[in-house]
């Protein structure tokens, strides 16, 4: 799946939301990488929202806004 390319503004949102979660931060490459691959995975019923959430280092409620400022699907339906 190609995805468009991220902006700084979302990966710096990104990296606070993991901050609140006491995450460690991640360069854009591997946040670009990690979430091709679990938004991919979510789509395809593979897992569900919140596991793809918890495996990018963030809430489920924080996973459904950045797919909003992204402009994504938060439903695999």
């Amino acid at each position: 799946m190609a995805i468009q390319a991220i902006s700084n503004q979302i990966y710096e949102d990104y990296l606070q939301l993991r901050a609140n979660n006491q995450q460690p931060p991640i360069s854009h490459d591997e946040f670009v990488a990690a979430l091709e691959t679990w938004y991919e995975q979510f789509q395809t019923g593979e897992c569900s929202l919140g596991y793809a959430a918890e495996q990018l280092g963030i809430t489920q409620i924080d996973f459904i806004y950045l797919l909003d400022e992204l402009g994504w699907k938060a439903a695999n339906l």
